[in-house]
């Protein structure tokens, strides 16, 4: 009997009472037990019925919003094209992808190539010093072990 119960949830949207089945389970949280990754999953307060829904730009069709990627584009903090739409695009076109990609990265480091050859100086200076320290310790090693072997 009371497997039953805990089988049931209460949607805080529609204020129905259904099924665990119908609510969507989200990730919450990722630890490690016993050398392995595990994750910690939660369901959501509403079920599937009652979730945000968004129409996609491409196929017309009103579908839930987490079936969108998530990006910092739009106001919704979702992305136009649902996730099958994207994929399927991609999948038809794979270099468009690394097309935008490289575009992008060509027009970043033209805006910001003072600032980025200057952080290579100073990361080359720095590794160059960290070397520099790592082989005068080694030497004053192999002396010390030197001097001991002669004494």
């Amino acid at each position: 009997m009371t497997d039953d119960i805990s089988k049931i949830k209460l949607c805080n949207r529609c204020k129905k009472e259904k099924s665990i089945d119908e609510f969507r389970i989200y990730h919450t949280d990722t630890f490690y037990y016993e050398g392995t990754l595990k994750y910690h999953y939660e369901r959501y307060d509403y079920c599937k019925e009652c979730e945000p829904k968004k129409i996609c730009s491409k196929c017309k069709e009103e579908i839930s919003l987490f079936d969108f990627y998530k990006t910092n584009k739009y106001i919704d903090g979702r992305t136009a094209w649902c996730k099958k739409c994207i994929d399927d695009y991609y999948e038809e076109n794979p270099d468009e992808k690394y097309k935008w990609n490289k575009d992008y990265h060509k027009y970043y480091y033209t805006k910001n190539r003072e600032r980025i050859l200057a952080n290579n100086r100073k990361y080359k200076r720095k590794k160059k010093q960290e070397k520099l320290k790592r082989i005068r310790r080694e030497a004053k090693k192999n002396k010390k072990k030197e001097i001991a072997k002669t004494n």
